[in-house]
């Protein structure tokens, strides 16, 4: 399969061309998602399927600008496979293990962002989306997880959230599951559900199978006011029984 990764030179992106043998774009390769016409990126590699990756919902554009580049990227891959990995922050948190066809309920602008993206993608021929959640890898290791490592090695206690949810993944698992679902058929949504494990679980679990002495992480409430996503666990029945991909524990991922 001839794949082009848009964000194939960061952290997932770049596991997903390593699998595929795929051609990164990016803008470290030359390539501006807002600025540079993604008709002459596809017409000049010709791909099977694209891959998009990158963070562009974070980049500081005004949100017309933002709708135009993903409407003329999206109708760029119009003769192409299309994958876009999205993530859990399409969801509010209220609920937890959410499933692929749940109601999306963003709180911030990153999520609506995410949902715009994912919103053209499903007016697609052939493309897919992908939520992943809290994705982390261990070489090189993950920002945070070398965070809490860091605060660790210097003598200090590293707190975490016991009562905030999520559903970590490795990095290269994620990877399998993108490339999977590239080469094939499916279309909607798929999520890739790690195992449900408080942020604090996440840590001590992780950590500890990188050999880190995780006596001084300490376990924290969340501010009952604050603005943390509860739990954007999820659950993904599609993914269990149409792929071949696994979503390991940290402490096997590691």
């Amino acid at each position: 399969m001839d794949a082009l990764v848009v964000g194939g030179t960061g952290l997932l992106g770049s596991a997903v061309v390593s699998r595929t043998g795929g051609t990164a774009a990016s803008r470290q390769t030359g390539f501006d998602f807002f600025d540079d016409d993604p008709r002459d990126l596809v017409a000049a590699h010709d791909p099977d399927a694209v891959v998009v990756a990158a963070t562009v919902e974070r980049q500081s554009v005004p949100i017309p600008e933002y709708v135009d580049a993903v409407g003329a990227f999206v109708d760029a891959c119009a003769d192409c496979r299309l994958v876009y990995v999205s993530s859990d922050a399409v969801f509010d948190g209220s609920d937890g293990r959410y499933e692929p066809d749940d109601v999306r309920t963003p709180r911030d602008d990153y999520g609506r962002r995410l949902q715009v993206f994912e919103d053209q993608v499903g007016s697609h021929d052939d493309g897919i989306v992908v939520r992943p959640s809290y994705v982390y890898a261990a070489d090189p290791l993950s920002p945070r997880l070398a965070d809490a490592r860091g605060a660790l090695a210097d003598g200090g206690a590293d707190e975490h959230y016991d009562d905030v949810y999520r559903s970590p993944a490795h990095v290269e698992d994620v990877a399998a599951v993108v490339t999977e679902l590239a080469a094939g058929h499916w279309d909607g949504v798929f999520h890739v559900p790690g195992p449900r494990l408080s942020v604090y679980e996440f840590h001590e679990r992780a950590l500890s199978a990188l050999g880190v002495d995780t006596s001084a992480l300490e376990a924290v409430e969340a501010p009952e006011d604050g603005p943390v996503a509860r739990d954007r666990s999820l659950a993904g029945p599609r993914f269990e029984t149409a792929l071949d991909a696994t979503v390991r524990p940290p402490s096997d991922a590691l």
